[in-house]
């Protein structure tokens, strides 16, 4: 007979009634690790979970992204600046913005760098 149930995909429920069972004394953490195959570090985070938090730990809302950075305006200025054909490291330094974050709004499509034009010299033989 079951002791407890919960949804296929309830891994919050899962967490902690197995966290509960460690903590009051019913079974070990090892038990839990060989029983349903999850990891040892996984347990005792759970367990540390509970114990700093109690049940309501495992429900408990995320907290909220920050707010981008890259705002619709900071966007348009950051792209005239690219157009202008400054260099990543002189848009992110006048916006105030890290150039790793520049870096990525272009790799996501969200910047359009211009290519820089190449002075091909030909030699003539």
């Amino acid at each position: 007979m079951p002791m407890f149930s919960h949804g296929e995909k309830d891994y919050r429920s899962f967490n902690m009634y197995t966290s509960q069972l460690v903590v009051v004394g019913q079974c070990k953490q090892v038990d839990i690790i060989k029983a349903f195959g999850v990891s040892a570090i996984s347990v005792k985070r759970h367990v540390k979970k509970f114990r700093e938090g109690g049940p309501g730990a495992f429900f408990q809302q995320r907290s909220e992204r920050k707010t981008s950075v890259l705002t619709p305006e900071v966007l348009r200025r950051a792209q005239e600046m690219l157009n202008e054909r400054k260099s990543r490291q002189e848009v992110s330094a006048e916006l105030s913005i890290k150039p790793d974050t520049l870096y990525r709004a272009i790799h996501a499509g969200k910047l359009v760098e211009l290519k820089k034009k190449l002075n091909a010299k030909v030699s003539a033989v």
